[in-house]
């Protein structure tokens, strides 16, 4: 199985007693495809709360390029004892063009 770095957007219904009607938050990040780290991560620290209830949350995916514009994404990590922390290492996250993303965006809805 292919294990790539994406850009993940989360998007989150949330309510509270306080506001019945709800909220919408979005976030925006690099996670690791097909696990999605970080998006797991999320959704169980919110669950974990007994103030918010998530209603619904939504998640599309797309492949990072050579050409794919990082912009506002900061990226560090440590990949098998190599640091990424810098623009020059930083390259290892960038892929070619793959038949698995097509340059479209992949989108998955989870509903409680």
């Amino acid at each position: 199985m292919k294990v790539d770095a994406v850009i993940t957007e989360l998007e989150f219904q949330l309510e509270t007693q306080t506001s019945p009607y709800g909220h919408y938050v979005v976030f925006r990040f690099v996670d690791v495809f097909p696990y999605f780290t970080k998006v797991n991560e999320m959704v169980s620290e919110i669950e974990k709360r007994q103030d918010v209830y998530l209603v619904n949350y939504e998640m599309t995916y797309t492949g990072i390029h050579e050409d794919t514009d990082m912009t506002g994404l900061e990226i560090v990590i440590n990949w098998k004892g190599v640091d990424c922390s810098t623009p020059k290492q930083r390259d290892i996250l960038y892929m070619k063009k793959s038949d698995q993303f097509n340059d479209q965006k992949q989108y998955m809805t989870y509903h409680k």
